[in-house]
């Protein structure tokens, strides 16, 4: 079975294989799928796609390294499948933890396997408990927010430890946002971008130049942000555009698609100790 380009004309969708919604400035009024063109929005989702590509190449120019933080979930994995022409480097950040064992069996073993079928290499950073202590004393000072955002410091280690493994100017790819931004209202996910998203991305490019490197998050540029906030809430519902369109270009495999992400953060006894 031959493999879908994703830049070809795009299939039309039946008129009853999706349930569509126009989001209005008050409510979500459902509108009749002859009067929706899901072409359009085809189209304009592949243009990001094409976008990403192009925009990381542009950022690799000069010789950066090319680095996905993969978690197992689907837009980090879309990522690592729209660049495997510029032959990225997986990344997963293993915080030791008995509570975490399971997400991160899980998240190994599919970063892994997505490697494996794209010719890519995987790695998984460990990071330990020491690790975070260190990097949560060093930035209190300059970010107070460390105690309440109990990821930062690992993203810290994280990305420090990357860094020392390429010994090498990286640019650090991130999929965050999709998720906020397909579960939220119009209005909401650019209430999330403007006093969240944006603040994130500081926040994690700062950690980033820290030790020598860049971080980008593709899913939150301008051109993503203004498609999903006007996509209709009917095809946002769950990603299933964004999935449809994923799968019928094959750009990763049906079981990705499927399946749930799954989602963590830094066990509670990291931070046991820090602030006494």
């Amino acid at each position: 079975m031959g493999t879908t380009s994703l830049f070809q004309a795009p299939a039309r969708f039946s008129p009853l294989s999706i349930c569509l919604s126009h989001s209005s400035r008050q409510d979500d009024i459902m509108m009749p799928m002859s009067k929706i063109d899901a072409d359009l929005y085809r189209a304009r989702l592949t243009g990001i796609f094409r976008k990403i590509a192009a925009d990381a190449q542009r950022r690799t120019a000069s010789g950066a390294r090319l680095c996905v933080l993969a978690t197992g979930g689907l837009d980090s994995s879309l990522l690592a499948s729209l660049l495997k022409p510029l032959r990225p480097h997986l990344y997963f950040a293993l915080v030791r933890d008995k509570s975490l064992r399971s997400y991160n069996t899980w998240s190994v073993r599919r970063c892994r396997a997505l490697a494996r079928r794209l010719g890519l290499q995987f790695s998984a950073i460990t990071v330990t408990k020491r690790d975070y202590a260190k990097a949560y004393v060093s930035l209190r000072p300059t970010l107070p927010f460390v105690a309440r955002e109990r990821d930062i410091a690992a993203v810290a280690v994280f990305f420090r430890l990357i860094a020392q493994r390429q010994k090498h100017p990286c640019l650090l790819l991130s999929g965050m946002g999709v998720n906020e931004l397909c579960s939220l209202s119009a209005r909401r996910a650019r209430a999330y971008y403007r006093k969240k998203g944006l603040a994130e991305i500081r926040t994690h490019q700062k950690l980033a130049r820290a030790c020598g490197s860049s971080f980008w998050a593709p899913w939150l540029s301008h051109g993503s942000v203004r498609f999903f906030t006007f996509l209709p809430a009917g095809l946002k519902t769950d990603k299933a555009f964004f999935k449809k369109v994923i799968a019928d270009a094959s750009l990763l495999p049906p079981d990705f698609i499927r399946q749930s992400s799954r989602h963590s953060s830094v066990p509670s006894s990291f931070l046991k100790g820090l602030d006494g």
